[in-house]
């Protein structure tokens, strides 16, 4: 029986780079992947012969860890994404596009220009609302945060006075479209959270969209740098429970099979995390937060078209509407083909219950709503449900999200629902993986 040094459950961005930052340190490190393909939330694949992505990913370009890690496999950032200046909001309200620029260094005439203008859908003084907001929003999160948990963003907004087409067009578009979730279900203390690494890195701000499947662009890159490391993955290996001997983690239990190894790392979404510490032997008390922290549904639709519907690939919001995000992506992530929209689904808990045909047609419906008219383009689609895989940021959540270490000998924990700045992003994933490395390795070096 062969015996690692690390276990690492999940194939996520978060276990990628664990297991990339151990077995540069040459330990002996197996991945454990669940699916039939690396990446997790990050991933790309055939979905009953069309091509997906597990979801609609925008990169932000503050990211600092997510960078430095395609770097070291050799991925210059720059080649796999391309940089999005400005963001379109559509509402039933508006019949017209309403554009906000989002790069300050890039773009900056956009800014200006989106600061200027715009004022058919939101007047001068509905802007000037959003200056003490933001201002006393960022200093709160500085000095209050557990206080700013404990409000929705839409609460704190008219606390602050925010005018109430500023609410529509720009806080809950940007709480709908970000983590599809509407604003006063949305704590605001991470809608801050969002914000806050912006000013000291407002020279590097954009949004980048994929030039491809990510799986093709990028975890597949991360894989082979990591296998070139000497590190294993293992596909279609879902682990049931965590094998524990007195109060230390020793290894996995498969059901089929067992591994053991000197460290696990658990690195899987949330709701398979929950799910495999409360069927191991442990004491469940020790991971209280981590069981009572809520999972959020999620859902995105990919539909394949003969034509695109939008003029630009761009990221586009749609508050007031069920299209949380979407966008146009035949110029970019699916070249392939002559048209193809990426949706994100807002308030999925109540969206879970309908069918796919069900779906798909409350999508024609809204989109009418907003001037996009695609039912009789539309080739073929897909809807990917995710039901569990991300953490609720709903007010008084974010003080549940655990620690990357935990109290029991030989247990690691990674995900973006742990316990890092950037919260349920790329970069806060790729962080989380390299603060659970840095805890293993300190271990390993103590156990020796």
């Amino acid at each position: 029986m062969e015996r690692y040094d690390v276990i690492i459950v999940g194939g996520g961005l978060a276990g990628i780079t664990c297991g990339i930052e151990l077995a540069k340190a040459r330990y002996n490190v197996l991945i454990l992947e669940k699916a039939s393909h690396m990446g997790g939330r990050t991933s790309s694949w055939d979905f009953n012969g069309m091509a997906v992505d597990a979801g609609f990913h925008r990169v932000i370009g503050y990211y600092k860890h997510f960078p430095k890690l395609l770097h070291q496999a050799g991925i210059n950032l720059n080649d796999i994404v391309v940089w999005e200046e400005k963001l379109d909001v559509l509402s039933p309200k508006h019949k017209h596009v309403t554009t906000f620029g989002v790069a300050p260094f890039h773009g900056p005439i956009k800014i200006l220009r989106a600061m200027l203008g715009n004022n058919k859908s939101i007047s001068p003084k509905a802007k000037l609302s959003l200056m003490p907001f933001f201002k006393n929003g960022l200093h709160e999160f500085k000095v209050d945060p557990k206080k700013l948990d404990q409000t929705s963003i839409l609460d704190f907004a008219r606390e602050h006075g925010v005018h109430e087409d500023a609410i529509h067009l720009f806080i809950e578009a940007m709480c709908r479209g970000i983590f599809f979730t509407p604003s006063k279900d949305f704590s605001a203390y991470v809608f801050f959270g969002i914000l806050a690494p912006a000013p000291q890195r407002f020279y590097k701000m954009r949004i980048g969209s994929y030039l491809g499947g990510m799986s093709d662009v990028m975890i597949g890159p991360l894989v082979d740098y990591l296998e070139n490391l000497g590190g294993e993955v293992a596909l279609n290996q879902g682990v049931e429970r965590l094998l524990v001997e007195g109060e230390e983690v020793v290894g996995v239990d498969l059901g089929h099979d067992k591994f053991y190894a000197e460290q696990v790392v658990l690195s899987t979404d949330i709701g398979a995390a929950q799910n495999i510490i409360s069927q191991s032997p442990l004491d469940q008390i020790n991971f209280y937060s981590l069981l009572k922290l809520p999972t959020l549904p999620a859902i995105s639709v990919q539909i394949e078209l003969t034509e695109p519907v939008l003029e630009h690939d761009r990221t586009t919001f749609a508050p007031g509407t069920v299209l949380g995000s979407f966008s146009e992506q035949s110029r970019s992530t699916f070249r392939q083909s002559k048209g193809r929209l990426s949706v994100m689904l807002v308030s999925t808990e109540e969206l879970e219950v309908l069918t796919d045909k069900e779906l798909i047609e409350l999508i024609y419906k809204e989109a009418d709503e907003i001037g996009i008219s695609m039912r009789n383009k539309v080739i073929d689609y897909r809807v990917v449900r995710h039901s569990d895989k991300f953490y609720s940021v709903a007010p008084g959540h974010d003080l549940l999200r655990p620690s990357q270490n935990t109290v029991v000998p030989g247990l690691t924990l990674a995900g973006d629902y742990t316990k890092q700045p950037y919260l349920s992003t790329m970069e806060g994933a790729v962080l989380s993986g390299e603060i659970a490395s840095e805890n293993v390795i300190n271990a390993l070096r103590e156990s020796q």
